[in-house]
């Protein structure tokens, strides 16, 4: 955090009052401690996934960019059961860039929801899953700053992101973009770059993945961060 010229004392103070009412650590006088999520170590098999996807005004939550769009699958037990989607007023003009990539107009998310209004529903169709995306820190940038704006808080659900699992799990494929991962595994896109379209290809795709992993004996989630196929052929 770049600060500087605090005492040891003082930092503690900082980082306690930061972090005492954050589920994910653990906080006294002596230590900061993180928290495991106890779906780190349940079985593969046994969780639910949402796999989600968000358009966007832009690339940068940072910069005042805002959600157009969100659209998640749930996954259980290896298959897509049930689907969430809506687009979302952003309060801002859609770059005419955007609009030529997504299709998504200025006055189709003018008779759209503000955040706030859809803001329940999405939680509540996130339950306790994993929450899964091509490009997770893209996706949980823009739904925690709007959440941010909200609640003044963030989710807490661990993520997964299907760019860095499908590098670990099918390593050497020239592009790990979601048009090439979606190729290797014959999934297609129905709606490119529209949030329920690539949702629905990203859930197949981590179907896939699932399939891969029980298949190599990789039993949770924290052995599913870790595994490299490279790793397994090697011994």
């Amino acid at each position: 955090m770049r600060i500087k010229g605090q005492k040891l004392e003082r930092l503690r103070a900082i980082f306690v009052q930061l972090l005492s009412h954050d589920p994910r650590f653990e906080v006294d006088s002596a230590e900061i401690r993180l928290v495991e999520d106890p779906r780190e170590r349940r079985p593969l098999s046994e969780l639910d996934y949402v796999v989600l996807d968000t358009e966007t005004t832009g690339s940068s939550p940072t910069r005042g960019d805002r959600l157009t769009e969100v659209a998640a699958v749930r996954v259980r037990e290896g298959r897509v059961v049930d689907r969430f989607a809506t687009l979302v007023n952003p309060g801002r003009p859609i770059p005419p860039a955007i609009t030529r990539l997504t299709g998504i107009t200025d006055a189709m998310v003018g008779r759209a929801p503000v955040f706030v209004d859809v803001v329940e529903q999405m939680l509540d169709f996130f339950g306790d899953a994993v929450l899964v995306a091509h490009n997770a820190p893209f996706d949980r940038a823009f739904i925690d700053a709007e959440l941010g704006r909200v609640y003044n808080r963030a989710l807490v659900a661990p993520y997964l992101c299907t760019v860095q699992l499908s590098r670990r799990v099918v390593p050497g494929l020239e592009s790990y973009r979601l048009d090439s991962v979606a190729d290797y595994f014959g999934v297609r896109i129905a709606n490119r770059h529209r949030a329920l379209g690539d949702a629905e290809a990203t859930g197949e795709i981590f179907c896939c993945l699932l399939e891969d992993l029980r298949s190599s004996e990789v039993a949770d989630l924290r052995a599913a961060r870790t595994f490299r196929r490279d790793a397994v052929a090697a011994r």
